[in-house]
C-alpha cells in the first residue's frame, strides 16, 4: 500500500467536493478555497485515492498573520490510524509557506478536540451561539461575555484560560444556547 500527502491537483477537485460533502457537510466555500488558496489544498492518498484532505483560507478573525482551518478529515476505514497528525502537520507546512504565522479553527467536541490538544493546538474561546436576548438578565455573578453576531443570531465568546476547567455543555445550559463550540489556535511560524 503506497501513501502520500500533496496538494490536490484540479483533477482531484470532484473527488474532494465528493469527501467534502460527506464528511464535512455544511461546508460550501470549498470551491471558493480551491480557487483562492490552492496550496492549502491539501490532500492524503492511499494507492493513488484520495482518502482525506484538510484546507483553509485567510482567517476572518484573528488579525494579519492568521489562517483558518476550514476543514479536515480522513475516510473511514482509514482514520484512526495517525494518518489525520500527519494531514494536519503538512497543511502546516504549506500554510507556513504561504506566509503566515497563525492558524485557527473552530472544532466539533469530543474526540476532535482532543485530536487539536494533541497536535500542539491551544484553545482560546468558547463560543455559544444564542437565539434571544435571554442571556443578558443570566450574566449577574458570571463573566461578561463579548458578543458578536451571526445573522439573527447572538455569539457569546468566552476566553479560555484552562480548557479542562470548562463545563460547555453547563455554561451553554445556562444561557440558553443552542451550540458551542472551542477555538483553538496554534504559532507555526
Amino acid at each position: 500500500m503506497s501513501e502520500a500527502i500533496k496538494i490536490i491537483p484540479t483533477v482531484d477537485y470532484a473527488a474532494l467536493e465528493s469527501l467534502v460533502a460527506e464528511y464535512l457537510p455544511g461546508t460550501d466555500s470549498i470551491k471558493s478555497i480551491c480557487a483562492n488558496f490552492p496550496a492549502a489544498v491539501v490532500g492524503y492518498y492511499v494507492d493513488g485515492a484520495l482518502i482525506g484532505c484538510a484546507y483553509g483560507a485567510k482567517g476572518l478573525h484573528g488579525g494579519e498573520g492568521c489562517f483558518q482551518l476550514s476543514g479536515i478529515a480522513i475516510k473511514h476505514p482509514y482514520n484512526g490510524h495517525g494518518r489525520g497528525g500527519k494531514l494536519l502537520t503538512f497543511f502546516e507546512r504549506q500554510v507556513a509557506n504561504l506566509g503566515y504565522a497563525r492558524i485557527s479553527l473552530g472544532s466539533a467536541g469530543g474526540y476532535v478536540e482532543q485530536f487539536y490538544i494533541k497536535n500542539g493546538y491551544r484553545p482560546v474561546e468558547l463560543k455559544i451561539l444564542v437565539a434571544s436576548y435571554d442571556w443578558k438578565m443570566k450574566q449577574h455573578g458570571h463573566a461578561t461575555p463579548s458578543v458578536e453576531a451571526q445573522g439573527e443570531y447572538t455569539k457569546l465568546v468566552f476566553p479560555v484560560d484552562d480548557y479542562y476547567a470548562i463545563d460547555k455543555d453547563k455554561i451553554m445550559g445556562y444561557y440558553g444556547g443552542m451550540e458551542s463550540f472551542f477555538v483553538f489556535e496554534k504559532i507555526i511560524a
